[in-house]
């Protein structure tokens, strides 16, 4: 990453080349890093092989208005915060220390929005699942999609029912599943790839006042 300022072929190879990226990934993926929210900045924290821990304050980060964008889902390095009642969504790299807000799109002003980053294996490339609903709402519930590198705006998808988005959401081998509530709880499933849906309906029962106290995690690539 230091020799980014050297020419214009260093620099593009941290955003087009897919040898280095990978490698970088995979490099990536061996180290402990971790994001600190303080009251106006976020610090990436990176834990070094002999146990020590290194703080770093990315001043690029600072762009973030962190009293707003506290929803935070990380995919294979990559960070993705946002505020439930408001935009723009907010992407960001600890490893680059590059973040960049992505465009709005129209919407009521009662709706709330939920954020999905997911990994497309096969193609190597990030998308987003953007969804807008408006609480106790029959038939407000709209989808868009994002794909980083290529999309200028978001592109709407179509809707599979209306649900009502839980915050947690993770993304495995290019699937996003989030929980949603759906007369009762389910789990929103979305393919990146594809983009479409599907439900998988749990045993949790209907009006269950405990249902949003669930969390999705991975375990073993399931």
């Amino acid at each position: 990453m230091r020799f980014k300022c050297v020419s214009k072929f260093y620099n593009s190879l941290t955003v087009s080349n897919a040898v280095f990226m990978n490698i970088h990934q995979c490099r990536s993926m061996n180290c402990s890093k971790f994001l600190v929210r303080e009251v106006r900045s976020i610090c990436a924290v990176e834990q070094k092989e002999d146990g020590n821990v290194s703080l770093l304050h990315i001043e690029e980060f600072d762009k973030l208005d962190t009293r707003q964008h506290f929803r935070l889902m990380c995919v294979n390095g990559l960070f993705c915060s946002w505020y439930k009642s408001s935009q723009p969504v907010a992407i960001f790299n600890p490893s680059t220390r590059e973040i960049r807000f992505l465009p709005e799109v129209e919407h009521v002003d009662d709706s709330k929005f939920y954020f999905s980053l997911g990994f497309d294996p096969e193609e190597k490339m990030y998308k987003l699942l953007m969804t807008s609903t408006i609480p106790f709402k029959k038939k407000s519930t709209r989808n868009w999609g994002f794909s980083l590198g290529i999309d200028e705006s978001w592109r709407e998808i179509k809707t599979i029912a209306d649900v009502y988005m839980f915050n947690d959401a993770i993304c495995i081998n290019g699937v996003i599943y989030r929980l949603s509530y759906f007369s009762k709880c389910v789990i929103v499933v979305f393919d990146v790839k594809s983009k479409t849906f599907r439900i998988v309906p749990l045993w949790i029962g209907e009006h269950d006042s405990t249902a949003s106290y669930y969390m999705l995690i991975e375990v073993k690539g399931s």
